[in-house]
């Protein structure tokens, strides 16, 4: 996967949510060295999954590291 999968998976959680709806995603953070696997898929800093977010229309309400590997991004769609 790349980022334009993961921006239009964004796209089409904003176009479902209703107002003032939260959605809760997990994402990746650590770039392994296997990142070649396609069940690995793709990685994102914190920076960057903020903007993902953001770029799809959202509001980040937050961006919570789990760990080393995973990243979790609460946002809303304001009305």
């Amino acid at each position: 996967a790349d980022e334009r999968v993961i921006e239009s998976y964004l796209s089409e959680i904003f176009r479902t949510l209703r107002g003032n709806g939260v959605a809760k995603i997990e994402l990746r953070t650590d770039a392994t060295p296997y990142r070649w696997r396609y069940s690995y898929g793709i990685s994102f800093t914190a920076d960057e999954a903020r903007n993902l977010f953001i770029r799809a229309g959202l509001s980040v309400l937050s961006v919570v590291p789990d760990g080393t590997k995973h990243l979790w991004v609460t946002a809303v769609k304001q009305v």
